[in-house]
This record gives C-alpha cells, sequence and structure tokens, in this order.
C-alpha cells in the first residue's frame, strides 16, 4: 500500500483501523510500522476525529425550529392520506341520483362500434398471421452433424 492509498482510506474510512476491509487493515498495519509519514497522517486523523467529538453539536434557535415546524405543518403532503372529516362534518355518501346518472363504463367501451372494430382488428390479425406465419423447420437440417439436435 502506499502512503497516497493510505490517506485515501484513512479520508474515507477513518483512523479506526477495526473498522476497515481486514485486507486493506493489514497492508495499513504493514504501511505503519515501516512509515513515518503514515503515522502522522494517523495521528493528525485521530486529533481531528478527538476535536469533532469535543466539540458541541450545533443547536438551533427555537425561533428556528417553530418557523421549520410551522412551514411544515402548512404545507400539505403529496404521498400523505387526506385528512378526515371534522367531527361535526360527518363523511357524505354521493345521493343515488348521481350513482344513476354516471356512465356505465362497460356499456361506453362495448357499445356495438367498438365490437365492430375488434372485431375488424381480430380478424386481421388471424388473415395476416396466415400468410406471415413462421417458415416450417425441417427436421433433417437440425440433426445434421454439428446441430443443436447432433447427439452424436
Amino acid at each position: 500500500m502506499t502512503l497516497a492509498e493510505f490517506e485515501d482510506l484513512i479520508e474515507r474510512l477513518g483512523e479506526d483501523l477495526a473498522t476497515w476491509p481486514s485486507e486493506q487493515a493489514a497492508k495499513a498495519l504493514e504501511l505503519l510500522e515501516v512509515s513515518p509519514e503514515a503515522r502522522a497522517v494517523r495521528r493528525k486523523a485521530r486529533a481531528l476525529r478527538r476535536a469533532f467529538d469535543a466539540a458541541p453539536a450545533p443547536q438551533a434557535s427555537t425561533a428556528l425550529v417553530d418557523r421549520i415546524l410551522a412551514q411544515a405543518a402548512a404545507t400539505p403532503q403529496a404521498d400523505s392520506p387526506p385528512r378526515a372529516a371534522a367531527p361535526s362534518q360527518p363523511a357524505r355518501k354521493p345521493p343515488r341520483r348521481a350513482l344513476r346518472q354516471m356512465p356505465d363504463v362497460l356499456a361506453l367501451s362495448f357499445s356495438p362500434a367498438w365490437r365492430l372494430a375488434l372485431a375488424a382488428c381480430f380478424a386481421g390479425g388471424l388473415l395476416i398471421s396466415a400468410h406471415v406465419g413462421p417458415e416450417p423447420v425441417r427436421v433433417g437440417l437440425l440433426e445434421e452433424p454439428g446441430s443443436i439436435l447432433d447427439l452424436r
């Protein structure tokens, strides 16, 4: 392992070699035994980790938290289910008259004009497949030496 590879791994995986993949950790330990530069890189990484651990976590102000929560409550979520009706307003069913006036989707999709069009498409498909069907396969060709069905 080179010093550049070691520095890259320290930046990506951290200074604790126990968290590294075993093969890379073994190579890093070998490098640490012979390279004072690698030991210095690891010392700096440890010092940086300790400084981050000792620093207090940033805290948002109460005004900022209140503003974010108010905005989140006011924004409708696209993937959330619709809100339930208030208890003072019971959910209403559509009147029967409205249900009777709704068009029957199946009746529209299978009206006589559509039935005729579907029958014409079916008949045309049969005619085309009868004339353009696949070529018949001659079994003798597949049994020749070197073909896929040659079992000799």
